[in-house]
């Protein structure tokens, strides 16, 4: 049966460093955009809100990459096959 991939995958390329600096980066755009806001306070929620999942999707980015830094994965690569459970 012909098919096609459901996507193209790359290697992840992000460092810790690399998320931690963009994290700081959107802060930073969060901090200047809270005191220059000249809108009414409905407006300036909205766009509050949406730019702080925006930082918090950064965030969790940076907990995942930091996990899989420290991810071990020695012992599950020297297993020949599946490793079989208690029956």
């Amino acid at each position: 049966m012909n098919g096609q991939p459901i996507s193209t995958r790359t290697p992840c390329p992000d460092t810790v460093e690399a998320v931690a600096q963009e994290a700081r980066q959107a802060f930073e755009a969060l901090l200047a955009f809270c005191q220059e806001l000249d809108r009414t306070f409905w407006d300036a929620e909205k766009s509050l809100l949406s730019r702080v999942f925006a930082l918090g999707c950064i965030l969790v980015r940076l907990v995942l990459v930091s996990r899989h830094r420290r991810l071990n994965l020695e012992p599950y690569l020297a297993l020949d096959g599946y490793r079989l459970g208690a029956a």
